[in-house]
């Protein structure tokens, strides 16, 4: 676990535009570091004390709007990549698929090109359903799903029950906004 040794210039009083756009990318170089640690001093650079909290606020605001716009695009790439990587794979199986039927119809169970040998071995068969409908329930399985439903619980403790295991805890919400 390797930790980083932040030098931050000291805050003013008021920042400029530019001053907290380089602190912002400095957090997030920091934030994007290979090693994905959240370090001591990363935290104590985004921790907010009652000095600094009206100085830093717009600065917070800036910075969540910025990282928020940044796991959209992150999000993005990984949808993108992720359907690309779907596509390569029914590719590379449909590929698959036909080098065995060419084997089958060929009768061939080995085919070698310069780099490459295919060779065709029979397997386990492969269950073909032609209508669910019609096939006994003995050969169907019963699964069982059991989820807590905190909703039922939190309802519960608030009508004055005891839920064993259970208890509230206050949460807030925060919401941001531009004046």
């Amino acid at each position: 676990m390797s930790t980083y040794k932040i030098n931050i210039p000291p805050v003013p009083v008021k920042k400029s535009l530019v001053q907290i756009a380089f602190e912002f990318e400095h957090l997030m170089d920091q934030i994007n570091n290979p090693e994905g640690e959240i370090t001591l001093e990363l935290e104590s650079l985004i921790g907010i004390s009652s000095e600094e909290l009206s100085n830093k606020l717009d600065a917070y605001g800036y910075l969540m709007d910025r990282l928020e716009s940044e796991q959209e695009q992150y999000k993005k790439k990984a949808d993108a990549y992720y359907s690309k990587a779907t596509r390569c794979k029914d590719t590379a199986e449909k590929i698959k698929e036909n080098i065995k039927a060419v084997m089958v119809q060929m009768e061939a169970k080995k085919l070698s090109g310069d780099d490459y040998t295919f060779t065709i071995s029979p397997a386990k068969p492969k269950v073909l359903v032609i209508d669910e409908n019609q096939i006994p329930t003995s050969y169907f399985r019963q699964e069982i799903v059991s989820k807590l439903s905190k909703d039922a619980v939190r309802e519960a403790i608030e009508k004055g029950e005891t839920v064993s295991g259970a208890t509230l805890e206050q949460s807030y919400t925060l919401r941001k906004g531009i004046k």
